[in-house]
Formats: structure tokens, C-alpha cells, sequence
């Protein structure tokens, strides 16, 4: 795996067991706050990505914030097992929330949708 570094930011990448390619954008997202780690896992449908949402004063910006979400590419099976452990998850598109409902309890009508894009976010305590 890699490790970047800047500032208090260190970002994971999940190559060594997600594959080349997929259906999904997934990065790990970690950061150090006070002394305590803190990981996010973002993931999203790779057709997402780069485009900007909006509706109802909400905005979902896969442009602006490509960063956070783009990670490795990733298939369902990768998926599933990057999220078995995960304590904190951004998902957002249909496909991703259909996949990652399997490891951890997430469905679509739990979602927001901004611009008809639908966004989860979940924490486990």
C-alpha cells in the first residue's frame, strides 16, 4: 500500500486488495485530530465522479471535492471487505449504497438525494 502525508492528512491507498478496476471509487480518508485517528471512507459510483449536484438548496460537488472520493477502482467484492471494518462511510450513487447494504446497514430509502443522486452516510458505534 501507499502512504501519503501532508500536513495531518494521510491518505490509504487500498490497491494491495481492491484490484485495477471497477465499478466504484473508493478512498480512505484518515486524519489525525487531537491525537486520535480518525478514518472516513468515501466511496462513490465511478460515473459520478467529477460532476456536481444540486437541488433544494443542497449541493453534492464530485467536482470540487473530486479528492475526497477518488481512490482506487474498486468491484463489489473489494468493496464489501474494505467496509466490513470501517467505523465511519460517505457513499454516494445507487450502485455503491446497493453494494455496501450488504456488509453494513445502509438501503436507499435511508438515503438523501441531492439532485436525484442518492447520498448515505454512516457511522458505527
Amino acid at each position: 500500500w501507499q502512504c501519503w502525508v501532508s500536513g495531518v492528512v494521510v491518505v490509504l491507498s487500498l490497491a494491495w486488495c481492491c484490484g485495477m478496476a471497477g465499478k466504484f471509487f473508493l478512498r480512505v480518508n484518515e486524519r489525525f485530530l487531537r491525537g486520535v485517528r480518525q478514518r472516513v471512507v468515501a466511496v462513490c459510483d465511478a460515473g459520478l465522479l467529477g460532476k456536481s449536484f444540486a437541488s433544494r438548496g443542497l449541493v453534492l460537488d464530485l467536482k470540487a471535492h473530486h479528492a475526497f472520493y477518488e481512490g482506487e477502482r474498486v468491484g463489489v467484492e473489494a468493496l464489501c471487505e474494505a467496509l466490513r471494518v470501517e467505523v465511519s462511510v460517505n457513499l454516494v450513487g445507487e450502485e455503491c449504497i446497493a453494494a455496501a447494504s450488504k456488509v453494513i446497514p445502509v438501503s436507499l430509502r435511508d438515503a438523501i438525494r441531492v439532485g436525484g443522486v442518492p447520498h448515505v452516510q454512516y457511522y458505527k458505534f
